[in-house]
């Protein structure tokens, strides 16, 4: 009995303190969350304006600097436009170049051959025997597809952008690691991967077809197994009789047209082949337009149609296809071109 009416004083006891406890902190809830809504009231207004002064002290700096930024920008622009024109303008040099000494040239340099083989009588085999190792040489499909690459000139600047930002990234991770690694030296994975990633992207621009490749055959001269007058030799050909030529070749040989006379039939050419690429390239800008409407209501027909319905979706409009003028050559005119530059030579007697 005792035990028990201590037990019952004991959690009485208890009770008590959890109810005083509880009135407590109800108590004083009442007394202070006043005082603690104006507090947090008071700190957010605080805080709004400490922003706002940060925010004026950024205003008054742009307003201040804004101009000179401006400045800055328009000369980086600018600097990024001369950089492009003068990439265009050297692409556009190697393209001229390229073309007329491995494709104008050639071509004259047959028509050549064929027009003085008739003169000396020169057996229909052996002529086209001569021709037939000149094309292989010549290897006009290829030349053609190189052309077809230094023409693409905007995939070649952002190529070269592309290699240069690499390059200056990976320049910068060189230096931060290099002086990192004086303080406390460790592994840089960023900088290894972007070294490695410059490094295969000057390996793949440079690799066979691409543009940076054209632009070193174009500029050793053995590459384009091409002689000064355009006819096509076998790789270490000339200056070396590697092979066995017709006798008559020799002739022909003699009263070929003057290195002049064949520029300023190759220079004609391609003048000729600039204005008809000219009127081309305004035709091409108008197809673009067609071609951009159409694109436009094509993708607005089969979206009405829906994916289930692909057998009934109308044609993809024909894109419309860059000119390339200047690899066309008109046999014609270049045939009365050079027979009438012979006329005027040693062999004009012989016509």
């Amino acid at each position: 009995m005792p035990s028990a009416l201590k037990l019952l004083e004991v959690t009485m006891a208890r009770k008590a303190a959890e109810q005083e406890k509880a009135e407590s902190a109800r108590q004083a809830r009442q007394r202070w969350w006043t005082l603690i809504r104006a507090i947090r009231f008071v700190g957010k207004l605080l805080l709004k304006k400490r922003r706002t002064a940060s925010a004026e002290l950024v205003k008054e700096m742009i307003n201040d600097n804004w101009r000179g930024y401006q400045l800055r920008a328009s000369m980086k622009t600018y600097l990024q436009r001369m950089k492009f024109l003068q990439f265009s303008m050297r692409a556009c040099v190697k393209l001229r170049a390229h073309i007329r000494r491995t494709i104008y040239l050639p071509a004259l340099w047959e028509v050549e051959t064929t027009i003085l083989a008739e003169v000396i009588a020169m057996p229909k085999s052996a002529l086209e025997a001569e021709i037939e190792n000149h094309r292989a040489n010549c290897d006009l499909k290829a030349r053609l597809h190189e052309a077809h690459h230094l023409s693409e000139v905007r995939s070649a600047w952002h190529a070269h952008v592309e290699l240069t930002q690499l390059q200056n990234r990976s320049a910068m991770f060189h230096m931060s690691n290099t002086r990192s690694s004086m303080h406390a030296p460790r592994a840089s994975c960023a900088g290894d991967v972007l070294l490695q990633l410059c490094a295969n992207t000057g390996s793949l621009r440079h690799a066979p077809g691409s543009h940076a490749h054209v632009s070193q055959r174009r500029l050793n001269p053995q590459a384009t197994n091409v002689s000064s007058t355009g006819k096509g030799l076998c790789i270490g050909e000339e200056g070396r009789g590697h092979r066995s030529v017709h006798p008559l070749m020799e002739v022909i040989e003699k009263y070929r047209l003057s290195q002049e006379h064949r520029d300023s039939i190759a220079q004609r050419m391609l003048r000729d082949g600039i204005e008809r690429w000219w009127s081309r390239f305004h035709e091409y800008k108008h197809q673009q337009e067609t071609f951009r409407k159409l694109w436009q209501s094509w993708r607005l027909e089969i979206a009405a149609l829906g994916p289930h319905n692909r057998h009934v979706w109308p044609m993809v409009p024909v894109i419309p296809r860059f000119p390339h003028e200047l690899t066309k050559i008109d046999e014609k005119w270049l045939h009365a071109q050079v027979l009438q530059g012979l006329r005027q030579t040693q062999a004009g007697r012989l016509l």
